[in-house]
Formats: structure tokens, sequence, C-alpha cells
């Protein structure tokens, strides 16, 4: 048994044309509507939550858990030495030691940040291959120069003749879209039962 394929929609006419938008404006009111109502019902239920943990032992029981692992931290820092492995395991869990990530950073008696660690780094002979040096495009100061030309005559403009002999060029291209007013039209309508 094969599968008959959809015909495409073909617009012919402004009527045609008319009848999409409202078929898409209404497809739009309950799809806004299902997204109102379940960031509606999201939102109580947080509310709920919310108010529970505030009324209940949440922020104590937060502050004890830090001060727990704080003081486990300490212990396992000064027993360590006596554990038979890496790790101390116990009955409701395990204290352990794992090596984070590795990281650079400055040794601030001799280079206070990365500028002046930058700095040192240059001057040795060996420091090459430890040095980036990015260089790219600044698509950015591209287009504010075209826009400060705009707004500011007497301004510092780049011709598309300049861009062109570098390869370059700025493109606006249009993209179609369709607007409903669906998502204004729930929006007011949820305003309206809220007062």
């Amino acid at each position: 048994m094969s599968k008959s394929k959809k015909k495409p929609v073909i617009i012919k006419d402004i009527a045609q044309a008319e009848e999409a938008v409202k078929r898409l404006h209404q497809i739009g009111l309950k799809r806004e509507y299902w997204s109102q109502m379940e960031a509606r019902d999201i939102q109580k239920v947080k509310d709920k939550w919310d108010a529970r943990r505030a009324e209940g032992d949440e922020p104590a029981l937060i502050k004890e858990q830090k001060e727990l692992e704080a003081a486990l931290e300490t212990y396992a820092g000064a027993s360590r030495a006596k554990w038979d492995a890496k790790s101390l395991k116990l009955r409701y869990g395990t204290l352990s030691f794992h090596a984070g990530q590795p990281a650079v950073k400055t040794i601030r008696s001799i280079a206070k940040n990365f500028e002046v660690a930058l700095a040192r780094l240059i001057a040795l002979p060996w420091s090459k291959p430890y040095i980036r040096t990015v260089q790219e495009i600044n698509k950015d100061a591209i287009l504010d120069s075209r826009k400060v030309w705009e707004k500011k005559p007497g301004g510092m403009p780049l011709y598309d003749s300049q861009l062109k002999e570098a390869g370059l060029k700025v493109v606006q291209e249009e993209k179609f879209r369709v607007t409903t007013t669906a998502e204004k039209e729930i929006r007011e309508r949820l305003e309206a039962r809220k007062q």
C-alpha cells in the first residue's frame, strides 16, 4: 500500500493569500495560547514550591550542607595520608580528591596580570609557539563605518570600491516574513482576564 503524497499548497490570487494568512493567524493563536497557558501553569508550580521552600527549612539545610562539606574537606585533607587508596569509601558516600583542569595563571610577584606576563613572554627567545596572534576581518567595524558615515556627514566612509579591492562587499538581503496578530491578541485576552 503506497502512501499518497500531499499536494503542495499553491496560492494563485489575493483572496487565497488572505485565506492562507487567516489560517496562519488561527494556528498562531492556538499555539500562542498553548504557550501562554504552559508558562502560566509552570509559574504556578514554581511559585508553589518556592513558597514551600521558604516556609520550610531549605535555607537551613543548604547552610548545614555547606558546613558539613567544608568540615569533611578539612578532615580528608588532614587524614589523607592514612587512607589505603586515593579515596575513602564510607557507608553513605566516598571522600576523594580529583585533579581539576590545568590552568595558566600569573605569578603575582612577577607579573601582576596577563598583559604584563605577555610583555615578558614576548621578550623570551622560546616564546613564539606560546603566543597567539589572531588576525581576522573585523566585520563589525566595516558595518559600523557605513552607519557612522550615513549618520554623520564628514565621517570616514568605507566605499564599496575599497571593499571590492579586498574581495569583500556588504549585502543586505530581504527575507520573507508573515506576521499575524495572534501573539498580541492572546496577550491582550490574558490581560483582560486578569482584570
